[in-house]
């Protein structure tokens, strides 16, 4: 499988609110993390970018990207992501280059991170935290999406289960999809590989090995808050596109 397609979900699945409030109401301060010197966490601001991933928000609230969210180009993404969560650099070099497509930087070699809501470029319908582009916002954190993924993945304190496993996160997926298929009459995702790189790189990247799935605790802080969970104990791997790669058939692999 190309690396372009592999990766595609990242960006497909915004402005949590300026007031240090999370979308479910936790009042948030940079000072209630753990992250390393230098990019302790910062909501973003009304003039900053935001794009409809909760990863690469949050690798933003941290300033492993810039926080203004502007005038992104391929070498920062690449430190990005290997700095924050140990992915080699070659791993989103494709995804890379397709964003810069959409640019509005008035450079071809950068991005803001809010280009990346271009319907049906990079961000797709079937979210698992926005709506889709025909309801009128496919980029800002939508609560009622998110709270039907978190019941899925069964977030709720106290957990039943500690983590998200392959097969919850499969299926939540393909459930999210059903669901944006049902009510949107403009529903076009035919082809469902962003849908299942976007899964399959979040599990990649906050994968514990040792408990066989994803601390819930992961999952909340990163779409609720768009904050990465250092304080939740999250330390970075070390990860290359065979890992994504290798992730994607385990997802694909489960019956849904």
């Amino acid at each position: 499988m190309r690396d372009h397609i592999v990766v595609l979900g990242l960006i497909s699945s915004s402005f949590v609110a300026a007031s240090p409030i999370s979308p479910f109401g936790r009042h948030l301060s940079a000072a209630s993390t753990s992250a390393p010197a230098g990019h302790e966490w910062r909501i973003a601001g009304p003039s900053d970018s935001r794009s409809p991933c909760p990863m690469l928000n949050s690798m933003s609230n941290h300033g492993w990207l810039p926080h203004n969210g502007k005038n992104i180009d391929l070498a920062t993404i690449q430190s990005a992501f290997q700095s924050a969560m140990g992915f080699s650099t070659e791993s989103f070099i494709s995804i890379t280059e397709q964003a810069l497509t959409l640019s509005t930087t008035g450079n071809s070699s950068t991005f803001h991170l809010s280009d990346l809501a271009h319907h049906n470029a990079i961000e797709h319908d079937g979210s698992l935290s926005r709506n889709d582009q025909f309801f009128g916002d496919d980029l800002h954190f939508n609560p009622k999406i998110w709270a039907t993924t978190a019941q899925r993945y069964g977030i709720r304190v106290p957990f039943s289960t500690p983590v998200i496993t392959v097969e919850t996160a499969s299926k939540a997926r393909a459930a999210r999809v059903r669901d944006a298929k049902l009510v949107n009459p403009a529903f076009n995702l035919t082809d469902q590989s962003g849908s299942i790189g976007e899964t399959s790189i979040f599990l990649t990247a906050f994968w514990d090995q040792s408990a066989g799935g994803v601390p819930k605790d992961y999952a909340r802080v990163l779409f609720e808050q768009e904050r990465i969970p250092y304080a939740e104990g999250f330390v970075k791997g070390n990860h290359t596109l065979a890992d994504i790669v290798t992730m994607i058939s385990a997802v694909s692999a489960v019956k849904v």
